[in-house]
């Protein structure tokens, strides 16, 4: 169940994008960056 959590998460971050994603926003995405870590 994580990994659909984190799948859709991604495809969230897609949808509501009008251009590719950069690693960076993809990592947001997922959760794998806090803002203290910026």
């Amino acid at each position: 169940m994580d990994e659909i959590a984190l799948y859709a998460e991604v495809l969230t971050a897609v949808a509501v994008s009008e251009r590719r994603l950069t690693l960076d926003e993809l990592d947001d995405a997922l959760g794998l960056r806090t803002s203290a870590s910026r």
